[in-house]
């Protein structure tokens, strides 16, 4: 067979999917690179009572049995809440002939084409490096962690409320329903927007059912959450766990990120492997996401409606 006869030509374009966390995400930029070994922040998740004034009350009633109202009382408190940093990186080999001068662009491009839906496995299972509960906080966790030896401790993770069925159960609902429990404990966490975190396969569910609409390149759920779609949200339970015709969906409060610059990490000369005669060229950048206040989950059923089998009436 002869060699190197046909004419080489550029790759197909590639093009990021457009709705997953980077899309709804508050990106941060830091002077201060101490961001990357975590970071903390302080945050008072929002709550509010009520009370009257009995004279006016009775006054204004004609009633003079009205009671005092019961002492007021704090409905919400300070406190930290942490976040790890973890590295998604790159590594190109190939042999040097035709490789050498272009492969720094290579394996940035290669980067570019790959970070996004590594970076929201990550941020949905945390696994990193094959490592579980690694990278915190995340979305599909059974548990919650709290640093100890933070001054007051902070907050790492926090355990998934199933808002499924009365009970705790884990039977799938659907699609509608899932999404209007995930709401209501959404709404009613946050007191604002919140983000939804839906796996790729969920997402024809709720646009058949008409329950997302799209401004300026984000989805938004009914009541105005921003909705986050990846196939790198793998739909598993918060103890890890995929089933057949099941995927569950999370909320959370409003997310931010922290992303570093891209990194080529060592010498190209010191990167050659001799024995190999091949370049291995490494890319990389470091990440910190946080959110706070709320973790919801529910599952939902992806099975699809079945009315009939082919060239059938029924």
């Amino acid at each position: 067979m002869a060699v190197n006869t046909r004419a080489i030509v550029s790759a197909p374009s590639k093009e990021r999917l457009r709705y997953g966390l980077f899309s709804v995400a508050e990106m941060r930029q830091a002077s201060n690179p101490k961001w990357q070994m975590g970071v903390e922040w302080f945050n008072t998740c929002p709550d509010a009572g009520s009370t009257y004034d009995s004279c006016i009350l009775a006054g204004a009633l004609g009633e003079d049995d009205v009671t005092d109202p019961d002492p007021k009382e704090a409905t919400a408190f300070r406190s930290l809440w942490g976040a790890s940093p973890f590295t998604v990186v790159v590594e190109v080999d190939c042999s040097a002939p035709g490789f050498w001068d272009q492969a720094d662009d290579i394996v940035s491009m290669v980067f570019g084409e790959a970070e996004h839906e590594t970076v929201e496995e990550i941020f949905w299972t945390g696994t990193v490096n094959g490592t579980p509960n690694l990278a915190f906080p995340h979305l599909a966790s059974a548990s919650s962690l709290t640093d100890d030896d933070s001054i007051p401790a902070a907050t790492l993770q926090l355990s998934a409320a199933n808002v499924g069925p009365t009970g705790g159960s884990s039977t799938p609902l659907d699609v509608v329903e899932a999404l209007g429990r995930l709401e209501e404990a959404l709404s009613a966490c946050v007191k604002g927007v919140g983000v939804i975190h839906v796996p790729a396969d969920v997402l024809p569910h709720l646009l058949a059912n008409h329950l997302l609409r799209l401004e300026d390149g984000v989805y938004f759920s009914p009541s105005g959450h921003k909705v986050a779609v990846s196939p790198g949200y793998l739909g598993t339970s918060p103890a890890g766990v995929a089933t057949d015709g099941v995927a569950w969906m999370y909320g959370t409060g409003p997310v931010f990120m922290y992303r570093s610059r891209g990194r080529y990490i060592g010498d190209k000369k010191e990167s050659f492997d001799h024995s190999l005669n091949t370049l291995k060229r490494l890319y990389e950048r470091t990440y910190v996401i946080g959110y706070d206040c709320c973790l919801f989950g529910v599952a939902v059923s992806t099975g699809g409606v079945i009315t009939g089998t082919p060239n059938s009436a029924t």
